[in-house]
């Protein structure tokens, strides 16, 4: 158990003489740190201050290892906890859960070291944290759910994970953070409903992950910044509501949100986990380009007539099974085609889900890739058409794996050495697979096609 005792100096007058006494008093908190579940318990452990928004209540310069923790539960009350020492802490440094007051929360100067968990959010109405230093943590900070969260001037370096934002209903402003070193991501971010504000923080070996899901659960990414952002140096930017946009300047990641008439090419992107994400964009090329150990190298959803067309993807960047690889990833959207590129060692060359109208694959080269053409649905569009032709699969687990879209053609292609499947379809209402070339010796089974109304397969040329 810890003892804080503080030291009084004080004047009492003792039969008509001036004499300075010492008091002594001693708080003494739990064995396992602080607990405060109710707005009175800051008054038992005696904290100065007087909870209010000018003068908070402060725990500060103490020490935490081991089961010790700061938990703090259910108090309306203003708190600021800064100058501690959390370190070896085996849960979660500081744990903050349920807290419904609005803003009454800072965390400043502390220090968190190889500890399981850093800080733990549990819904939080309004969090500060701000020149803190996360060093060799399995998580630095991990919150779920809350109002606003502000991360500003922090160090995070050498943990596994960085900062985990899972959900976030309330705005999330990350600014001027230094990311270093994680190996898995830096920042993680699967959801805000008001919006992010990414700006001026530094990557470097280190990396950002932004879901779909935050994508699509934010209301109007037009309220969101994502600028001023640096991986190993080079500059990201952020494109909203432009049109007629050139963009071949290379940068470390790009996204576009409500662009018309873009081109974007000459990129050479590298060791981040997403490069180019485009969101309801029309009439987008994508050219020339390369992408190496970049997780998910094009990630477009809700984007209409889109070109890819070039460019090469090879290799995965620091997965370890927690995220899938991708090389292309079209959700949503309308006439897409890809031609003349090559994707390498990814479990999806490309990944479609929920399909439009028109899409092309033509000249292409997959290898190595786990699933080299993917498409999950639940329901068969009977406007969608797929068309593959003049492609090579090469040493892939899966061919192509489709489910339920209206046309399918698939002609003049190579499959050599797939390890489970060549032609896993299944609900689609026309297919044709003709003239292709397609080599078993690796043991794969030829086709598993089912649920077809209308099936045409001929003159492919099967190896055994």
């Amino acid at each position: 158990m810890r003892l804080s005792i503080k030291i009084i100096l004080g004047s009492i007058l003792v039969l008509g003489i001036a004499t300075t006494s010492v008091f002594l008093y001693i708080k003494f908190p739990t064995e396992k740190g602080y607990e405060i579940r109710e707005n009175s318990d800051f008054s038992k452990y005696m904290f100065p201050g007087k909870g209010t928004s000018d003068k908070p209540y402060i725990l500060t310069g103490e020490r935490f290892t081991g089961e010790e923790r700061v938990y703090i539960t259910g108090t309306s009350k203003h708190f600021t906890i800064k100058d501690c020492f959390f370190e070896s802490c085996s849960s979660s440094g500081i744990s903050l859960v349920r807290i419904h007051a609005h803003g009454t929360i800072k965390i400043i100067n502390c220090t968190f070291q190889n500890s399981e968990i850093g800080i733990l959010i549990d819904f939080a109405e309004g969090v500060t944290i701000t020149n803190c230093s996360f060093d060799t943590n399995t998580v630095a900070v991990y919150s779920f759910d809350g109002w606003r969260l502000n991360l500003t001037n922090n160090i995070v370096k050498n943990n596994q994970r960085g900062f985990v934002l899972r959900e976030w209903w309330g705005a999330i402003s990350c600014d001027s953070n230094f990311f270093y070193n994680s190996s898995h991501y830096g920042l993680y971010i699967t959801g805000s409903e008001l919006g992010f504000h990414i700006t001026n923080n530094e990557f470097i070996e280190d990396m950002m992950y932004i879901t779909e899901y935050a994508i699509e659960s934010t209301n109007d990414l037009g309220f969101s910044t994502f600028e001023n952002n640096t991986f190993d140096g080079k500059l990201s930017r952020f494109y909203k509501n432009k049109s007629l946009l050139t963009i071949a300047d290379e940068y470390s990641v790009i996204w576009l949100y409500k662009c018309n008439s873009v081109v974007i090419k000459n990129q050479n992107m590298s060791k981040v986990l997403r490069g180019i994400i485009a969101i309801q964009c029309n009439y987008l090329s994508i050219s020339d380009s390369n992408f190496s150990e970049v997780t998910k190298a094009i990630t477009t959803y809700d984007c209409a007539n889109v070109s890819i067309d070039n460019v090469k993807i090879e290799g995965e960047y620091r997965n370890e099974g927690y995220i899938s690889s991708m090389g292309i990833k079209i959700r949503l959207g309308d006439n897409c085609s890809i031609n003349n590129s090559y994707i390498s060692s990814l479990d999806y060359g490309v990944y479609y889900s929920t399909l439009g109208i028109q899409y092309n694959i033509t000249n292409s080269n997959f290898i190595h890739c786990s699933f080299n053409l993917f498409f999950e649905s639940s329901f068969n569009d009977q406007n969608t058409k797929m068309f593959i032709s003049e492609c090579l699969f090469l040493e892939g687990k899966i061919g192509v794996e489709f489910y339920s879209i209206f046309e399918v053609t698939i002609s003049n292609n190579i499959f050599i050495n797939q390890t489970s499947i060549v032609f896993d379809i299944f609900g689609c209402t026309n297919l044709s697979i003709c003239f292709n070339y397609i080599d078993l010796r690796a043991g794969a089974l030829e086709t598993d096609i089912q649920d077809c109304d209308s099936v045409v397969y001929e003159n492919n040329t099967v190896i055994s």
